[in-house]
């Protein structure tokens, strides 16, 4: 073994290349897994029904995953069951992604998803081409234009209006319209925006955010029913206060018009349909985007 700083006096094998000389280096394409999409692999929502629990495999944070069989094929399938730590936020943000990434892939050694299987009620669904679909008219009644008197114990408290709470039995679809702006705030601040313990907390947290109520801003508020029992708080508006740094000016906007304490000028489908917020950047995606 010569040392290392003897200098190497055997005569070279490679050869010098002149400035002009040319090497042909073979081009290695490198390996790319071909992940490809495929829309028919995922065929929309089932029943959870459908399946037969066989028994369970695993279990993580944010799910576990059981061994069934598909009653309709007789195949063996992987259910995996979504945890859901606090149902009133909705489904996970991590699970719509997980389904959202799933649905583009399509590899040997990647899951497949196949459906989405549900087993509690939903009023409001979804399809796979984004479309949506209203599912209950349990409690539906058509509306009579001469004005006939309601039942007011009805939608979720969380999305009623106040002159239900006040006791009104004389209302339109503006009921409805109340709650398409607590669900549009909701969608603003990722989590409900009027969470009322009670009826009469329910009532005062609407006061509190649309200010307390009077013969400017709700005529005849105080020959409602219930409006002589209850102790209401005197206090401004504040809608556009509480969301401005949530979201653009006329996204508040629309919020404020629909949080509208008075039912006669609350905004109805159409108006909202027609504000300036649907027609500003970022545009409405089409529902299969």
């Amino acid at each position: 073994m010569r040392p290392a700083h003897q200098e190497d006096t055997q005569p070279s094998k490679k050869k010098r290349l002149d400035d002009h000389d040319t090497v042909d280096i073979p081009y290695i394409k490198p390996y790319v897994p071909q992940l490809a999409w495929s829309p028919r692999d995922f065929t929309g929502t089932s029943r959870i029904t459908n399946y037969e629990f066989l028994n369970k495999l695993g279990q993580g944070t944010f799910g576990e995953v059981h061994k069934a069989r598909d009653k309709r094929t007789d195949s063996s399938t992987a259910l995996k069951r979504i945890m859901m730590h606090n149902e009133k936020e909705g489904i996970p943000l991590t699970a719509i992604r997980e389904i959202k990434i799933l649905k583009q892939l399509k590899h040997k050694n990647i899951i497949k998803l196949i459906e989405i299987a549900v087993d509690r009620a939903a009023n409001l669904l979804i399809n796979n081409c984004g479309i949506l679909k209203i599912a209950d008219f349990g409690l539906a009644r058509t509306i009579n234009e001469d004005a006939l008197e309601y039942t007011n114990g009805v939608v979720t408290r969380w999305y009623r209006p106040p002159e239900l709470f006040l006791g009104g039995k004389k209302y339109t679809t503006s009921i409805d319209m109340w709650g398409v702006g607590c669900i549009f705030g909701e969608l603003l601040k990722s989590k409900a925006i009027l969470p009322g313990h009670d009826d009469i907390d329910q009532l005062k947290k609407i006061f509190r955010l649309c200010g307390s109520p009077t013969k400017f801003n709700m005529p005849h508020w105080d020959s409602l029913p219930h409006s002589k029992t209850i102790k209401v708080e005197v206090g401004p508006r504040q809608v556009r206060e509480a969301f401005q740094r949530y979201e653009r000016e006329e996204a508040v906007d629309l919020l404020d018009r629909l949080l509208v304490l008075d039912p006669a000028r609350r905004l109805a489908a159409f108006e909202a349909l027609d504000h300036d917020y649907f027609y500003t950047e970022p545009l409405p995606i089409k529902p299969s985007e």
